[in-house]
């Protein structure tokens, strides 16, 4: 189990699988089969950080990467 426990560690494992499709907390806890605003409070309590913002986070720094990673020769 990692750092957050269940389900928490399971939404950061679909948060990064997923990081190039459109999805929302709803999606999340529907595949983890969780109510979305029990899920959100969960993730909350437990990082300190809103899943929402997480989910944004992860992605701005994932588009970041790819910006400043200079092409292969």
């Amino acid at each position: 189990m990692g750092a957050y426990g269940q389900p928490i560690d399971s939404c950061i494992d679909y948060v990064y699988r997923n990081l190039y499709s459109r999805f929302c907390v709803r999606d999340i806890a529907r595949q983890l089969g969780y109510n979305p605003s029990y899920l959100s409070s969960l993730f909350k309590e437990r990082t300190g950080q809103s899943l929402q913002s997480f989910i944004q986070e992860a992605k701005l720094q994932e588009r970041g990467y790819f910006y400043s990673t200079p092409p292969s020769p």
